[in-house]
């Protein structure tokens, strides 16, 4: 079954202090925010380094299960003050949700209509949650002023006599 993304991003302007990004690519969606108190740290470089460190971890992976996508980003953060990150991190497999937060985030799941929180971050930790998703399902990867949104949608090419 091949499957169709519809995406759409929230960012706010980054600070001196603050960065955020809202990323995507392939089947990797990311929202990720830093804060620093020292204006001089080179919040954006820092930021960016840190984006490609989860993307070289989680592409790397043989096997992208829940455990080994949680340990990639546990890896991506060695060395890294966790109290001034966020993430939220979501990826689909064969119609499964894998969702990884580290630190603050939420996770919403809009779904027949109804809407509510499935995930959420705590606090100086990784967690790390999965369950099947539907065609049609709406996923927003939030923290604070940054939103991921993605329409996860599956059809069936048309085969036959009559296209």
């Amino acid at each position: 079954m091949d499957q169709n993304i519809l995406l759409s991003k929230v960012v706010a302007n980054p600070t001196d202090t603050t960065w955020a990004q809202a990323y995507s690519t392939l089947n990797l969606y990311i929202v990720l925010s830093i804060r620093s108190e020292d204006a001089e740290a080179g919040i954006v470089t820092s930021g960016k380094e840190l984006l490609e460190k989860i993307q070289r971890e989680y592409f790397s992976l043989d096997d992208k299960n829940i455990t080994n996508i949680k340990g990639a980003l546990d890896k991506s953060l060695e060395g890294i003050n966790k109290n001034s990150i966020s993430i939220v991190l979501a990826t689909v497999k064969d119609n499964v949700l894998y969702l990884v937060i580290a630190n603050e985030g939420e996770i919403i799941l809009k779904r027949d209509g109804k809407i509510g929180v499935i995930a959420r971050g705590d606090a100086d930790n990784i967690v790390a949650y999965s369950g099947n998703i539907k065609s049609d399902d709406i996923v927003y990867l939030v923290y604070q002023y940054v939103i991921l949104t993605f329409l996860y949608n599956l059809y069936k090419p048309i085969s036959g006599k009559n296209r």
